[in-house]
C-alpha cells in the first residue's frame, strides 16, 4: 500500500473507530451541521442558486460580457466572458463562482489560462452572509460588514494586478444555447431548481461531515492546546475550527472577549475569504470535473485571504474608533487597541503573505 493510501487507511478507520465509541457524540455533531446549513447556509444561498442557474442557461453571459469587457480588461486583465463568473460569486458566495467558471470553460466559453486565472478570484462569500450573519449576528456590529465585504473584494483587484499577465484571449468556438426566443421559461426554471437542489446537498453533506470532524478534533487533537495560556488555547482551537469550516470558527471566535477589534475582524476576513476546507473542498469537487490547477486555486485563496485580512485590519482603525463589540457570552469592549498582539500579528502575517507572493510567481 502506496504512503498516500496508508493515510487515508489511517484517517479513515480513526473517523470509524470515533463513530463507533461516540457513537451518541458524533449524532449530535451532524445535526448541529444539519442545523447551521438550515439556518445559516440554505436562505442564503439557494434563491441565488436558481437565479445564477436561469441566468447561465438564458445565456445572458454573453450581454454581460459586452458590457463589462473594458472594466475586465483593465483591472483584470481579462476578456469580458469572465465578468459573469466574477459577478455571479461576489453576488452568491460558495462554491458558485468555481461552480460557473468549470461550467463555461467544459462548454468552451473561456479558454484554458483565462479559466485558471478566473478560478483563483470567483470564489468569495455571499454578502448576505457576510453583513447578515457574520457582522450582524456573529458580532453584534453590522458595520463591521461595510468594511470587511469592500476588503474581500478588494483584494480580487490586488491580486490580479500582482499575478495576471495580459493575454490575448482565444476562444474555441462556443456551443450554442438550445433556448431560444421560444424558449421555456417553466422548464427552465424546474432545471434550474432541480440543479441548484443537488448543489445544496452536496453543500450539506460537507458541512455535516465537516462538523463531525471538529467534533472528533476537539475531543483529541485540539485538547492538546491545553498547555497552551488560556486566551491563546482559545483562539487557536476556534481559528483552526475556522480553517476547517468557516463558519463554526468564526462564531467561535465571534464569542471571544479578549481579541481587540481590528485582530478580530482582520482574522474573520481571512478566513472567510480564504473559506475553510469545506467551502474549499466544494469548489474543488467542480474544479476536478476539468484540468484546471487545483493547486494554484488553493495558494490563491490562502493570499486573497492575507491580503484582504490586512486590508480590513487597517480599515477597522480608521472606521471604527468609535465601534464597540458585543460579544455573545454578554459582554462588552471597546475598541482597544494591544501594541504587543497588533506587533505580532502584522509580523506573522508579512512574513506569509512575501512567502505566499514568492510561491504563486513561480507558480503562474
Amino acid at each position: 500500500m502506496k504512503k498516500k493510501n496508508f493515510l487515508y487507511f489511517i484517517i479513515l478507520m480513526t473517523i470509524l473507530i470515533y463513530l463507533f465509541i461516540e457513537t451518541k457524540t458524533a449524532m449530535a455533531a451532524v445535526k448541529e451541521g444539519g442545523m447551521l446549513f438550515f439556518t445559516s447556509v440554505l436562505p442564503s444561498l439557494f434563491p441565488f442558486l436558481v437565479l445564477s442557474n436561469m441566468f447561465f442557461k438564458l445565456d445572458y453571459a454573453k450581454y454581460m460580457a459586452k458590457i463589462f469587457s473594458p472594466f475586465m480588461s483593465k483591472y483584470f486583465k481579462l476578456s469580458g466572458k469572465g465578468a459573469y463568473p466574477l459577478i455571479t460569486s461576489m453576488i452568491s458566495g460558495y462554491p458558485i463562482g468555481s461552480k460557473t467558471v468549470s461550467e463555461m470553460y467544459l462548454n468552451n466559453q473561456l479558454s484554458f489560462n483565462e479559466a485558471n486565472k478566473l478560478i483563483s478570484i470567483c470564489s468569495t462569500p455571499g454578502p448576505i452572509f457576510v453583513i447578515g450573519t457574520v457582522a450582524t449576528a456573529f458580532l453584534n456590529l453590522p458595520a463591521s460588514g461595510l468594511i470587511i465585504l469592500p476588503s474581500i473584494y478588494m483584494a480580487l483587484f490586488i491580486y490580479a494586478r500582482l499575478f495576471f499577465k495580459r493575454e490575448n484571449h482565444v476562444f474555441m468556438g462556443s456551443n450554442k444555447q438550445t433556448y431560444k426566443k421560444h424558449y421555456n421559461v417553466g422548464k427552465i426554471f424546474a432545471e434550474s431548481v432541480s440543479n441548484s437542489m443537488d448543489t445544496l446537498i452536496n453543500v450539506l453533506g460537507y458541512i455535516m461531515f465537516f462538523s463531525l470532524i471538529i467534533n472528533l478534533m476537539d475531543t483529541t487533537l485540539l485538547t492538546h492546546l491545553d498547555i497552551l495560556p488560556f486566551k491563546i488555547n482559545m483562539f487557536l482551537s476556534n481559528f483552526i475550527k475556522g480553517i476547517m469550516e468557516m463558519t463554526i470558527g468564526i462564531k467561535g471566535l465571534s464569542e471571544l472577549n479578549f481579541i481587540s477589534a481590528p485582530i478580530m475582524i482582520g482574522v474573520i476576513t481571512f478566513l472567510l475569504s480564504f473559506g475553510g476546507l469545506c467551502a474549499n473542498m466544494q469548489c474543488i469537487s467542480f474544479i476536478s470535473n476539468t484540468n484546471l490547477s487545483i493547486g494554484k486555486y488553493l495558494l490563491s485563496k490562502l493570499s486573497l485571504g492575507l491580503i484582504s485580512g490586512g486590508i480590513s485590519y487597517i480599515l477597522s482603525f480608521i472606521f471604527l474608533k468609535d465601534a464597540t463589540l458585543t460579544f455573545n457570552i454578554g459582554m462588552k469592549i471597546p475598541f482597544m487597541f494591544n501594541l504587543t498582539s497588533s506587533l505580532i500579528f502584522v509580523t506573522v502575517y508579512t512574513f506569509t503573505l512575501i512567502t505566499l507572493i514568492t510561491l504563486i510567481k513561480k507558480e503562474i
